[in-house]
């Protein structure tokens, strides 16, 4: 008898490493890929190292924000926050909207914020959402929506509401 795989049958298997995977490939993508955007600036030397491209002050923020992000991945913090406890639940989710993503913020280089804001149309758009009154009715929105009893337990049936 064959076992169909299944999208409750995803959510019942939590892998206990996957909070490595997200260390690994965190520290991977910042520290190979700050340089590697680097050299394709046009004023850049031909060799870029990365202690050069980015302070150390960024370089702690963006490796404490993985490191937080990796507890958070991990078992059992998910496993706990997926199924058995609705207070890991909510303190998974508060550590990853008011800690991680501050530090990921933080931890981006300025050159590269910058370079990414560029385009006047990209500009508009962040100048419009960093709005206080804007970013406060988005935040306080989106925080509040994701705690509603109906989508918390969407999340908890289906892997597509648990992903997005």
């Amino acid at each position: 008898m064959t076992a169909a795989i299944t999208s409750s049958s995803l959510l019942a298997v939590s892998i206990p490493w996957g909070g490595i995977v997200v260390l690994v490939l965190g520290v991977v993508t910042y520290r190979w890929g700050a340089p590697a955007l680097a050299r394709g600036l046009a004023s850049s030397p031909e060799r870029v190292r990365f202690r050069d491209v980015v302070p150390r002050r960024k370089q702690w923020a963006w490796f404490v924000g993985i490191a937080l992000l990796a507890i958070e991945q991990s078992w059992p913090a998910l496993e706990l926050a997926r199924r058995i406890s609705l207070v890991a639940y909510l303190l998974h989710n508060l550590l990853l909207v008011l800690a991680v993503v501050p530090l990921l913020l933080l931890g981006l280089p300025s050159w590269a914020i910058f370079r990414l804001t560029e385009p006047r149309g990209v500009d508009a758009l962040v100048t419009f959402f960093t709005r206080p009154l804007v970013a406060t009715v988005i935040f306080s929105g989106i925080t509040i929506l994701s705690l509603l009893v109906p989508i918390v337990e969407a999340q908890a049936h289906s892997l597509v509401v648990y992903i997005y």
